[in-house]
């Protein structure tokens, strides 16, 4: 199929949906798409496929905030490479499709460095939005300056993380953000080209050298996003520290965010940790506000997965609560419950939003490599 309307249009982007409202069908597509300019006009191409066959209606594209119209369209396009990651994804042969916007001058101009988004329209709601940047405004970390690997996937890890904030946390660029666990500000880069200078952003760390990063590398480009580190003790990444997480207070004030948000951080804590950082999260969000977290969740499927040996993840060690990967650093990777991490979030005034579990256990369909929970705030 091919569509082409003769007359670009460059808009302001209206779609700022009320803060904590999901809109339409939550991430029922998968896909993926390569940015480039060209003879003054924006290229995307990609793919994209939903997870239960239906067809794709159109895309809505906005670059730098603002929602590009009357692009060319063509879909339907051979997607040879899709099957081999994605067998279990109808169609996956042919959801190739290709974007040709124009710009003029000036839009042409600021286009390299704006955050670029691609969501398809599925029915009257839309699926995954696919987000990049041509150049970042900052840069990546180098490997070699840091003990463990926190590079890999730097940029297709960010975007596809941003993407879940706006589809299905509500996120817009007017909201206040909190990121536990901010690293080397792998997310947090790709934020700050979403959000408007005057919102707030704060990260915390436990690891020195991500904190010292992040400030001197995303502080410097973006002085509304701020990191801190807090000397909080885990045997696997801060062995040395001297706070507990079971009683540490995040250092906010009460009720100060819209959206708060933690990857691969309950990963690696366990049960009355967890249970601690639910309770600042309802502290720290304001009414409504969403809380975005990544986990390892243990449900009748994903443990009869770790049994025939198909998981990625053997959480076979029981520490109460807690189940591990390793029975001597069982911090090193951690999961919990399904059933008992849903009903600590709602013993504590939490809504469930979304619920989309991943890839690590080897389950199919899966949104991404961890399970992704979304709780709104009461």
């Amino acid at each position: 199929m091919k569509l082409v309307e003769r007359l670009p249009l460059f808009k302001k982007f209206q779609r700022r949906p009320e803060f904590g409202t999901p809109q339409g069908d939550d991430l029922t597509t998968k896909g993926n798409m390569n940015v480039a300019l060209e003879g003054g006009r924006l290229i995307l191409d990609g793919w994209s496929a939903t997870f239960d066959g239906r067809k794709i209606d159109g895309f809505r594209v906005t670059c730098g905030g603002r929602e590009l119209t009357g692009f060319e369209l063509e879909t339907g396009r051979p997607s040879p490479g899709v099957g081999k990651h994605y067998p279990w994804l109808p169609g996956h042969d042919h959801c190739g499709f290709i974007i040709r916007a124009g710009l003029d001058a000036e839009q042409y101009a600021v286009a390299r460095s704006s955050l670029i988004t691609c969501a398809p329209v599925v029915g009257r709601g839309l699926g995954q939005i696919m987000a990049k940047v041509i150049e970042p405004r900052m840069p990546i970390p180098n490997p070699e300056d840091f003990i463990i690997d926190v590079v890999g996937g730097y940029h297709d890890v960010a975007s596809e993380y941003l993407g879940y904030l706006i589809r299905a946390a509500g996120l817009t660029p007017d909201c206040d953000v909190l990121e536990v666990g901010c690293g080397v500000g792998r997310i947090s880069q790709m934020v700050a080209h979403y959000l408007s200078p005057s919102a707030r952003f704060e990260g915390f760390d436990i690891v020195d050298t991500f904190i010292d990063w992040c400030q001197k590398s995303i502080t410097a480009h973006a002085p509304n996003f701020r990191f801190r580190k807090v000397d909080l003790y885990n045997k696997f990444y801060n062995p040395g520290g001297t706070l507990q997480s079971s009683d540490f207070r995040f250092p906010y004030e009460d009720e100060s965010f819209d959206v708060l948000y933690l990857t691969s951080v309950f990963t690696h804590m366990m049960a009355p940790d967890v249970r601690h950082y639910i309770d600042e999260f309802q502290r720290v969000l304001r009414p409504g506000g969403r809380c975005v977290s990544t986990c390892f969740m243990l449900n009748a499927e994903t443990e009869a997965l770790i049994n025939e040996g198909k998981s990625t993840q053997p959480l076979r060690h029981h520490f109460g609560e807690t189940y591990a990967t390793d029975p001597d650093v069982p911090e090193a990777v951690t999961g919990f419950k399904e059933s008992q991490l849903l009903q600590w979030y709602k013993e504590r005034g939490f809504v469930l939003q979304g619920k989309y579990h991943g890839a690590w256990s080897g389950r199919t369909p899966f949104t991404s490599a961890q399970d992704i929970l979304v709780h709104r705030k009461k």
